[in-house]
């Protein structure tokens, strides 16, 4: 290795590597690119971040300060990707610096874990598989309502199955718009709670600052012998509005089929009237005459396919709706085929807002919502009941 090259690695590794070492969750960080990746690889879209995966040449220096070859696995394999998009030469400084610290093959790692939380983040996904195209994936945020590039998105979520996104986040908008960089985040759709697939308290935004947290609290992992779910504590984000806001997300134990619990419990004295739970999709939305079924259609490289979204409580008083996103004003950035599915609430009252997302592949997908209701209640009976009592 050239002399200077060398210099650069070791200076590197003088002036990093003790803090590298004083942390250790750096030494699992390097799964994080792996848990976002989509399944045809694109990313879980985060605030102001792109749905195409960026090079991360850092992959290789991690693999070989802590001895995980799959690290450098996830960076090797996209760049084959990108080699097959023509697309290797667009970043050509992350390109030096793959070549820079890519180090020879070595054996193939086993695959990564199919579910993964990243506390620091507030961020976990789980999914069925890595290796089918059409296996279901969740990916979900909670973390900080702060950051030069943040939206007020904690306990948003994309969703993805039969090779298709049914739930997506609609990313970045154009940085030449008026204070769209400012930290106030009530004016543009894409920065707005309204504008991202989690909780809305009679229109307002979340709270934001440095203080303002949404944890994962409730973390388990089952492989065969039961779900694996969590759940992420909104409460501070809707101080103004709810004494407790929580959010339980949870892939059965077939893992072809999602649960989304979503629990209020009001503020004494306070002046919210209607929680409104929202998602964002492209494609076709067809609603049931009963309310409490809504089918999306999106055309994929080979047929059409579908997605249930079955609205499991509350029983009374509530149903799907759907209509056109707001169109984009002036300079922002198309939401052309963006088509909003929601349910509304009373929130001067404690509720529960229970949604299972059914892909068309799955054998439940045939089930009505009674009997959909039944095979969930004796499969996993506990998401029926509070998040604090699932098991």
């Amino acid at each position: 290795m050239p002399p200077d090259v060398e210099a650069d690695r070791t200076s590197w590794r003088s002036r990093l590597g003790h803090r590298l070492a004083a942390q250790p969750s750096r030494r699992v960080s390097g799964l994080g690119p792996q848990g976002s990746r989509a399944q045809p690889p694109r990313n879980r879209r985060v605030g102001h971040t792109s749905p195409c995966a960026p090079s991360r040449p850092f992959l290789f220096r991690l693999a070989r300060r802590y001895h995980q070859p799959l690290f450098a696995e996830i960076e090797e394999r996209h760049l084959r990707e990108e080699d097959a998009r023509h697309r290797i030469a667009d970043r050509p400084y992350n390109l030096v610096l793959d070549l820079l610290w890519m180090e020879p093959p070595r054996p193939r790692p086993t695959e990564p874990p199919l579910d993964a939380r990243f506390q620091e983040q507030g961020l976990a996904f789980l999914r069925e598989s890595w290796s089918a195209s059409s296996s279901l994936s969740l990916a979900i945020k909670g973390g900080v309502a702060f950051g030069p590039h943040h939206h007020a998105d904690l306990g948003s979520f994309v969703l993805d199955a039969d090779g298709v996104r049914w739930v997506l986040d609609l990313g970045k908008d154009n940085y030449s718009l008026k204070d769209y960089g400012h930290h106030d985040k009530t004016f543009w759709y894409r920065q707005k709670a309204e504008g991202h697939n989690t909780l809305v308290f009679d229109g307002q935004n979340q709270e934001e600052g440095a203080s303002v947290t949404a944890p994962i609290q409730k973390w388990t992992v089952n492989r065969a012998e039961g779900p694996t779910f969590g759940s992420i504590d909104l409460s501070r984000p809707y101080a103004p509005h709810a004494a407790r806001v929580t959010r339980g997300f949870a892939l059965d134990r077939s893992r072809r089929l999602v649960v989304l619990r979503d629990e209020l419990e009001p503020r004494a004295g306070g002046h919210a009237r209607r929680l409104k739970w929202t998602i964002h999709t492209r494609g076709d939305v067809a609603i049931e005459a009963t309310g409490k079924v809504a089918v999306l259609s999106q055309a994929s490289d080979r047929a059409t396919v579908k997605m249930k979204l079955v609205l499991l409580a509350p029983r009374l008083g509530a149903r799907f709706e759907t209509g056109p996103a707001p169109a984009a004003e002036g300079l922002e950035e198309s939401r052309a085929g963006i088509r909003v599915v929601s349910v509304t609430v009373d929130a001067t009252r404690s509720a529960d807002i229970v949604v299972a997302f059914v892909p068309g592949s799955s054998p439940d997908f045939r089930l009505d919502e009674p009997a959909l209701a039944k095979a969930l209640a004796r499969s996993s009976p506990s998401f029926f009941e509070p998040i604090q009592s699932w098991r």
